[in-house]
């Protein structure tokens, strides 16, 4: 079952350390369905020189030249302001998407495919036992907590090391961003291509069958991200109560790269799901605002997830709260897998692992070996409807 990633390995493109990177670690223009997006790297690139532009002009205009910390006010507020302009669309679509007709259009249109595509499945009854536990831990808890070394995917040692390699070298830029009010800091794409046997890890045909198995429809697969979490416990950005925007059902595979404990910020999840409510705000909450929306904290089934290095965490993160509890003791490390259908409800909600689509397929391009069944759940923007691929993904 986990061939696929065995084959991709025995050519001359290794995956992990001591092997030569992609040759072409980005690509600026591949057909990722006919709509290429300028990526949220490179619209943030832009946007500041367009910034620092503004800011230059007002010296000449105004005659005066603003001081470090008035020069750093502005660029926040501007830089905040393009921000909310580049989500407008992504907002109104999601506005849009929960309107009653256009949301049962929607309802239906899933369920329509999920009875086509359930024959096609392999009954759990045929699938090893670990998928079958798997697949329960989601349908009934919307969790299911395990270890790499019990879960048998392979290069799985291989896959940890390279992440924890390159959270460690991410660490001190980490903390300073943190320390000028950053909420939520990720490794750099440019560190995971060119590390290509961690993205390649989350396609390995047995985390494509559990994805499958749980969600009824083709996986897509949105490429992995490593967050690194500070320690300095403030309940802010996904340290809060949120559920995430991509589908009705999603997966997402959480990897601990290292110990972490109470005051580690464990990733918390509240096992009773959430409804698909047409007036749904996505907003994130903290404990006090849960409480007045849903209820007493006593009578909440949170599951907290400590564990050691290489603890896994699948989790259903559309339908159900959750959050990284806040980290007060020591830093948390963590890489992230994000699946979901190929058709997802929101797509101009997804490709949140900050890859960008072209280097996914640059990646996918450059990958011996690799299966139609991979291939198309790397190009799952292929078969979106025009309408869809036309609207500009939201930031992170």
């Amino acid at each position: 079952m986990d061939d696929s990633l065995d084959s991709m390995s025995e050519t001359s493109l290794e995956l992990f350390p001591g092997e030569p990177v992609l040759a072409e670690p980005f690509v600026r223009q591949v057909d990722t369905g006919s709509v290429t997006h300028e990526t949220p790297e490179h619209f943030h690139k832009s946007t500041g020189r367009w910034i620092d532009g503004v800011i230059l002009r007002m010296r000449s205009v105004l005659g005066f030249h603003p001081t470090t910390a008035v020069n750093a006010t502005l660029s926040r507020r501007l830089r905040n302001l393009s921000r909310r302009g580049q989500d407008a669309p992504s907002d109104i679509a999601l506005y849009i998407s929960y309107t009653r007709p256009v949301a049962a259009a929607l309802n239906r249109r899933r369920a329509q495919a999920v009875e086509a595509y359930t024959p096609t499945l392999p009954p759990l009854s045929g699938i090893d036992v670990d998928i079958v536990d798997i697949v329960d831990g989601l349908e009934r808890d919307g969790i299911f907590v395990t270890t790499l070394e019990a879960l048998g995917v392979a290069h799985s040692a291989d896959m940890l090391a390279a992440a924890q390699h390159v959270a460690d070298d991410f660490a001190p830029r980490a903390r300073a961003l943190t320390r000028n009010g950053s909420m939520f800091n990720i490794v750099p794409s440019d560190a995971i291509v060119n590390r290509p046997g961690i993205i390649a890890w989350g396609l390995q045909d047995r985390l494509l069958n559990i994805v499958e198995a749980y969600i009824g429809l083709p996986a897509a697969y949105d490429g992995p991200h490593i967050a690194y979490t500070v320690a300095d416990g403030r309940e802010v950005g996904t340290r809060r109560w949120h559920r995430d925007r991509e589908d009705h059902r999603m997966v997402k595979i959480a990897i601990y790269c290292n110990d972490v404990d109470a005051g580690g910020g464990p990733f918390e999840m509240i096992r009773t799901a959430g409804e698909d409510d047409p007036a749904y705000p996505y907003a994130s909450l903290s404990d006090e605002e849960l409480a007045l929306r849903y209820g007493d904290r006593t009578v909440w089934d949170i599951l907290s997830c400590e564990g050691r290095t290489g603890t896994v965490i699948f989790a259903d993160t559309a339908r159900n709260y959750h959050r990284g509890r806040p980290a007060w003791s020591k830093d948390r490390k963590a890489i992230f897998f994000s699946y979901f259908a190929r058709r997802p409800r929101h797509p101009f909600c997804c490709d949140r692992s900050g890859l960008s689509p072209a280097q996914m397929a640059n990646f996918a391009m450059n990958l011996p070996g690799i299966t139609p069944r991979q291939r198309d759940s790397i190009f799952w923007r292929r078969a979106l409807p025009l309408i869809a691929r036309i609207i500009p993904p939201a930031r992170m």
